[in-house]
């Protein structure tokens, strides 16, 4: 492909950042990852990803999406455990706004894996880094972006290592901010005085309790449960099967209702409304997470 630039440089090794990545490869000499924490060479969460700890689905345009960028990827996280959906309704049960989706038949063309997040972060990242012409360079923190004199165009990025302190100036013909939450462009944009970008907000007042769980195979016909809330019960439930016979197990909380976050107590939180499962022989395979 004709390149656009000789270097690119991607703020956040999220997934957004790392699939940014990976596109730009395409198209510069040169692509380098910034990132705050220290990604981990293995599955494993981490704190830059609090989200990770909770229930995530890999839709069917998404899973697509990843094996054309990275040829057999998908096949590498099902030899690695996450489990597939193979258009089996029984498998589900889903519930949105008290409406159950039908539990017979077989859906077409909308397949879904379920790794965990830790898991499908960890493949991201390793065929990120296998990528020739991309540099990842974590336990650093974006300081500021660089500008030319008349603040007319970035030029690059101040970035700053965090086991000693030291500086330098990644020279870059892009930028690209995938940090996510904890983005600092609005605040680029401010110090190089173009003013920051006029935000909406809206409050959801949305609240979840998660608990990774060992299932004995066999226990569960299902894959995935998703019971959404309803009118006057702001609360709600997933859980998805996860690799290596692990679950992770989600509460909602709505309006102020807040979930606990001790097993018991999430189990009789969702009591009466969960649907008919046996709930009794379960093994916690970590502390629950809020």
């Amino acid at each position: 492909m004709t390149k656009l630039g000789e270097h690119a440089v991607v703020l956040g090794a999220s997934m957004g950042g790392l699939l940014a990545a990976r596109v730009l490869a395409d198209f510069y000499e040169t692509v380098t990852v910034v990132e705050r924490d220290v990604l981990p060479e293995t599955s494993a969460n981490r704190r830059g990803v609090p989200q990770g700890r909770h229930v995530h689905l890999l839709l069917g345009r998404g899973s697509q999406v990843l094996d054309e960028l990275f040829p057999g990827f998908l096949d590498e996280l099902v030899a690695a455990g996450a489990p597939s959906f193979d258009g089996d309704m029984s498998k589900l049960y889903l519930s949105n706004g008290g409406h159950l989706f039908p539990r017979s038949g077989r859906a077409k063309d909308v397949p879904f894996f379920l790794p965990s997040r830790p898991l499908l972060e960890s493949h991201v990242r390793r065929r990120v880094r296998a990528v020739a012409n991309v540099t990842v360079l974590d336990g650093h923190d974006v300081v500021e972006l660089t500008s030319t004199p008349p603040r007319d165009r970035v030029t690059g990025a101040l970035v700053r290592a965090r086991p000693d302190g030291s500086e330098r100036v990644l020279g870059a013909d892009l930028v690209v901010d995938g940090m996510g939450r904890g983005a600092r462009t609005p605040a680029f944009l401010e110090g190089l005085g173009y003013g920051r970008p006029v935000e909406d907000h809206l409050g959801m007042r949305l609240a979840y309790s998660s608990q990774l769980l060992r299932i004995p195979p066999g226990m569960l016909n299902e894959l995935m449960v998703i019971i959404g809330p309803v009118p006057g019960r702001p609360t709600g439930m997933a859980l998805f099967g996860n690799e290596n016979n692990t679950w992770i197990f989600s509460i909602i909380g709505m309006v102020g209702r807040e979930p606990p976050g001790e097993l018991a107590e999430m189990l009789a939180f969702v009591e009466d409304f969960a649907p008919r499962m046996c709930w009794r022989r379960y093994e916690p395979a970590g502390r629950s997470l809020r």
